[in-house]
């Protein structure tokens, strides 16, 4: 496994040239983390037959994929949505006027592991100590898991145990980079359930999804996720009306194929391979707008 997250694209070409490479900005590490994805999805963005004005990441989580449309200006906005409180607060302080302290808080923070519960145990409510609290665990708990119970790493990366995971300098390099695109990202701490409605009605927009996927009580995002159930079948019914194109990617399931193909979505697999030379397959699912998007 390498920072650059759990599994990596197997493309099928070079997408954009080398001086258009995306950053990887994202502070957080997700098990199954769409960092691999960016590269297409900015090739999807190219080839709408508009240049939307908002790029929408419903359920944003650690927004690889809005950072790098950020990051090339590909939108004149990009908005992320999160329900996740700890998960916002991350993204409130990087982009809002605690950047500077959260990125000293990375700084100073000595890292064994009785630092470490010892910060994790703290309960202080300030904006700062809770974006702290959730970046640190997302990096020293195993597989970068937020959800309860998850344990600290024990071996982690050539046996380096929870420091493996932690790059203070990275973090801050990629927090202070997120600072600066703030004039570009709007973050609103809410769920994405109750917003999609009025959004989807948008023909300026282009939309990225990439819900935790649990199905009638079972599914990997229920052990990765605090706010893991969704339901899918009305999530693909808002879908199916919205005006401006839709990228979705998803864990493979003949559920959602049958809910995304009823819903007009263009159905595909892309194959990932893990840091453990594993393949995997995942959905992705494309969606054009329903008539041509204004410029």
């Amino acid at each position: 496994m390498t920072e650059k997250g759990h599994y990596l694209f197997v493309p099928e070409r070079e997408h954009i040239p080398a001086e258009r490479q995306p950053s990887l900005l994202s502070p957080f590490r997700y098990p199954g983390g769409k960092s691999w994805l960016r590269g297409f999805a900015l090739d999807w963005l190219t080839a709408l037959p508009y240049r939307p004005k908002v790029f929408i990441e419903p359920f944003a989580g650690g927004g690889s994929v809005g950072l790098a449309v950020a990051e090339f200006a590909m939108a004149d906005e990009i908005h992320f949505i999160e329900r996740d409180p700890d998960v916002a607060a991350v993204w409130k302080a990087a982009l809002g006027s605690h950047c500077e302290r959260l990125c000293e808080r990375v700084l100073g923070f000595r890292i064994n592991r009785q630092n470490v519960r010892t910060a994790l145990a703290d309960v202080r409510p300030d904006l700062v100590s809770v974006a702290f609290r959730c970046l640190l665990r997302n990096r020293v708990q195993r597989g970068g898991i937020l959800a309860p119970r998850a344990g600290l790493l024990r071996k982690g990366e050539r046996n380096r145990g929870i420091r493996s995971r932690w790059y203070p300098k990275t973090l801050v390099s990629r927090l202070r980079k997120i600072h600066s695109l703030r004039d570009r990202i709007h973050f609103t701490q809410a769920d994405a359930m109750e917003l999609l409605p009025k959004l989807l009605r948008r023909a300026d927009v282009a939309f990225f999804l990439d819900p935790p996927y649990a199905l009638n009580g079972s599914g990997p995002g229920l052990r990765l996720y605090r706010h893991a159930e969704v339901d899918h079948e009305r999530l693909f019914a808002m879908l199916s009306a919205a005006r401006g194109a839709c990228l979705a990617t998803f864990h493979p399931s003949a559920h959602i194929r049958r809910l995304a193909t009823r819903s007009g979505f263009h159905v595909s697999t892309k194959v990932m391979h893990t840091a453990h030379h594993r393949h995997r397959r995942e959905l992705i699912l494309r969606k054009p707008p329903r008539r041509t998007a204004p410029h």
